[in-house]
């Protein structure tokens, strides 16, 4: 996360009788995690978007140019990092010593990874009321959170939000988020959020919940749990025309309203 982090690129004329002759260039090559923000040096024409400089007044032997470049590190850059610098031209004859690599450690700062898991106990069951999912917030980082953190509920087709709540936890009432602003160490985990949902009679066989965690100085996760809910049905069973206890066996027809077949044993 640091900004204003500099590089310096010294171009030496190794030779000592020798000075150069016509335009000389340095190119930069920034690995992943680090971004440019200025590359300048007195005497030198430097275009950033390429990171590219030139000039072309004469180098004595024994002499060299410097110029410096500015980086922005990312919060995500790795722990170590390679600059690479190249430079070419005025009238050079050795071009074995051209390029010059410049390993880098960056420190990495304590930070925040929430994640957020998701669960239930059982199936659930076609027109159930007070139906229980457990949602638990986890900093898996190193550092601890900072700012608010919110969870979001999104209940899918079949099932409608009844409550949210969890101590600590800020839930209004009918909405679909929790928020708190405590914070959470690495390692730990909020006190879990009960979430109470109604089951539809016609709720299909499967449904997956969702739930998102963001806030706090992490990047935001989600998680699902697949849900089994139980289908209930009816069956209802066509009159029996009058009959005699000790006539033929009777024939007993049945429907079942999720279109099922019914089977019986005796």
């Amino acid at each position: 996360g640091q900004t204003g982090a500099t590089y310096t690129i010294t171009v030496s004329n190794v030779t000592a009788q020798t000075p150069t002759s016509g335009p000389v260039m340095v190119v930069d090559t920034l690995p992943a995690g680090l971004t440019a923000t200025a590359m300048s040096g007195a005497g030198w024409s430097c275009t950033l978007a390429t990171l590219t400089c030139t000039r072309s007044d004469t180098l004595n032997g024994g002499s060299s140019y410097p110029l410096t470049l500015t980086v922005n590190v990312a919060a995500n850059a790795p722990a170590s990092v390679t600059n690479i610098a190249t430079v070419s031209g005025g009238g050079e004859g050795n071009t074995a010593n051209d390029q010059a690599w410049n390993p880098t450690t960056i420190v990495q700062l304590a930070a925040p990874n929430l994640t957020i898991s998701c669960t239930h106990t059982g199936n659930f069951t076609q027109g159930q009321i007070g139906a229980a999912y457990s949602v638990t917030v986890t900093n898996n980082g190193t550092g601890p959170t900072s700012g608010m953190v919110t969870v979001t509920e999104a209940v899918p087709d079949g099932l409608t939000l009844v409550t949210m709540a969890g101590t600590g936890w800020s839930c209004p009432p009918g909405g679909n988020i929790c928020v708190r602003g405590d914070v959470l160490n690495g390692s730990s985990s909020y006190p879990p959020i009960a979430v109470s949902v109604n089951v539809s009679p016609t709720a299909p066989g499967h449904v997956t919940n969702q739930v998102n965690v963001s806030g706090g100085g992490s990047a935001g996760a989600g998680a699902q749990d697949l849900t089994s809910v139980l289908v209930t049905q009816t069956i209802a069973f066509a009159a029996l025309a009058n009959q005699v206890t000790s006539a033929s066996p009777i024939t007993v027809s049945a429907t079942a309203s999720s279109g099922l077949p019914v089977s019986f044993n005796s």
